[in-house]
């Protein structure tokens, strides 16, 4: 079965077209449509409306200031959706046997934090660094002052759970090999970046080395500058016509069959496709969507809403599970259950049930789910298996720059 991963997320640039304050504030909405207090309080309220959904955040310097702002009954609030979710016995190391001198195990993910899906919580924090910082014009020393900054923030709040395990640069526009480098020595268990030269993706993408190990450094010992490294499917985009958010103009899910504007075929369809296509491109039953992009989810209420839908309408050939539990008390079982909101939710007349999917009724093999960078890359250490080792050429050599496809107005999606 493939597993479709939706990562419902927002690109925040800390500065860009307004200063800090009119990003913050909403100010100056006639230069750029953005106001992040607006996203973060509508993506807390919409998190608390199903317990199945996921969000990510990264830019900590406008965390920081809307966190200072809030009451002590929304900071604990929060510290309840960022909190892990599940207990489960320790992670074991995962060693599986290189086939060649040019592929290496994918790194085992640090046992210190004894989860089922590290960093699970319903909001998990990504990159961690005050800012998403550039890779080609920047001082090392910079990258880790800024780095620490946010770091020690979410430390300093919300302790150990609130350390994020993935390295998240979807926006700078080519990466370099000390970045990767930096990242492995900070304790980092993957990097996931959404640009590089269309040229370089297309090459990765028939070689089915989108994903592997980078070796960032040529002079310090393996493993210590090793980072396991994907490239995002679409940039940092949601698929072409998937887009809800008040800023898109792509259809809501309408699901009412006496409406003209019923879609519900067409886009699952459509759904289906894409993802199917994308899978070609990935060595794992387990592929990634990130639904979001610059400042989006001011209203989360619209994302959320049809998301909520596009999962249950793709997964509606299921058949009936054997294991269902009401959502609220899932946390309280360990075992196999563990993970179960992160597998699969299904919507009753009682509640939400998260069951433990068996198999699919009616012929479709893709299942959907609400998921993190976290999660998303313990189901690719799961999978045991041996990775690619990029140590030259762009992914592994001194810089790996962008150029976007002269035919195309945007970098190129996969799948599409």
């Amino acid at each position: 079965m493939l597993n479709v991963h939706l990562v419902p997320h927002t690109h925040d640039d800390v500065g860009w077209l307004k200063t800090v304050d009119q990003y913050f504030y909403g100010i100056k909405n006639d230069i750029q449509h953005a106001g992040v207090q607006y996203i973060l309080d509508s993506v807390i309220s919409a998190l608390l409306e199903d317990p199945t959904r996921r969000f990510i955040y990264v830019e900590i310097a406008f965390f920081s200031r809307w966190w200072h702002q809030q009451t002590n009954a929304t900071q604990e609030v929060v510290r309840d959706l960022e909190r892990p979710l599940f207990l489960a016995p320790g992670l074991s190391t995962q060693q599986p046997f290189p086939v060649s001198p040019t592929l290496v195990p994918l790194l085992a993910l640090t046992t210190d934090r004894d989860l089922a899906c590290p960093g699970t919580g319903r909001l998990e924090f990504a990159n961690g660094g005050w800012v998403m910082n550039d890779e080609a014009a920047t001082h090392y020393g910079a990258i880790v002052d800024q780095m620490t900054l946010g770091l020690r923030f979410l430390e300093d709040t919300f302790g150990n759970d609130g350390r994020p395990r993935v390295a998240w640069h979807i926006d700078p526009f080519g990466h370099s090999r000390e970045q990767a480098s930096l990242f492995a020595q900070m304790g980092f268990d993957g990097f996931f970046f959404g640009r590089l030269d269309y040229q370089d993706k297309w090459v990765r993408m028939q070689k089915l080395e989108m994903e592997q190990v980078w070796r960032g450094s040529a002079s310090l010992k393996p493993p210590t500058a090793d980072l396991f490294t994907g490239v995002l499917p679409n940039g940092y985009n949601p698929p072409r016509n998937l887009c809800w958010d008040v800023l898109c103009v792509d259809p809501p899910v309408v699901e009412d069959p006496q409406s003209p504007e019923y879609n519900v075929k067409e886009l699952v369809d459509y759904f289906l496709n894409v993802a199917t296509a994308q899978s070609r491109y990935y060595l794992t039953n387990h592929i990634v969507m990130t639904m979001g992009s610059d400042f989006q989810y001011e209203n989360a209420n619209m994302w959320f809403k049809n998301l909520d839908k596009l999962i249950r309408l793709v997964n509606a050939q299921v058949s009936v599970p054997t294991l269902c539990y009401p959502c609220a008390r899932v946390h309280l079982h360990l075992g196999a259950l563990v993970m179960c909101i992160a597998l699969s939710a299904v919507r009753t007349p009682e509640g939400s049930l998260c069951c433990l999917p068996q198999q699919q009724a009616k012929g479709s093999s893709v299942h959907v789910l609400y998921s993190t960078p976290g999660c998303y890359l313990w189901e690719l250490n799961k999978a045991n298996l041996t990775w690619y080792l990029g140590k030259l050429g762009s992914l592994g050599g001194l810089a790996c720059p962008v150029g976007h496809d002269p035919a195309l107005s945007a970098p190129a999606a996969v799948g599409q």
